[in-house]
Formats: structure tokens, sequence, C-alpha cells
């Protein structure tokens, strides 16, 4: 359980005073870089399931992909 509520569940004032925080983060700007950066590690993690498993491999979705960046960090 959250020490607070979440932000869709807050009321006035909080959540104006949150929700204007929050949106300095999501500019266009931000994101493009956010998504450039997501589809760099995802190329990245793809890259080396195929050289892992060739590109007719199979592989354990959850753990081969998801889990990757996550052990290398």
């Amino acid at each position: 359980m959250p020490e607070s509520p979440p932000l869709i569940s807050m009321d006035p004032p909080g959540h104006i005073h949150l929700r204007k925080l929050a949106n300095q983060a999501f500019v266009p700007a931000r994101i493009n870089a956010l998504w450039q950066r997501t589809a760099g590690i995802a190329n990245e993690l793809m890259d080396g399931l195929k050289a892992k498993y060739g590109a007719d491999g199979e592989c354990d979705w959850v753990w081969d992909f998801t889990s990757l960046y996550t052990r290398s960090r």
C-alpha cells in the first residue's frame, strides 16, 4: 500500500500541484528523448535475443526479454 494516494485519486489542491510538476516532465521534447532511449534499449535486447536464439528461435518472453534490462544493470 503506498503511503500517499496516487495522483489520479487525489483531490485539489494536492492533485493540481502534482499535475503541474508531472506536466513539466511530459513535454514533447522529453517524450521524444524517452522514446528514442526506449527504442534503443528494446533494439539492443532484441539483437541479443536474435544472436542467442537465431532469427527463428523461441524464447520465454518474460524471462528472456523483459528481465534482461534489469539483470544487466
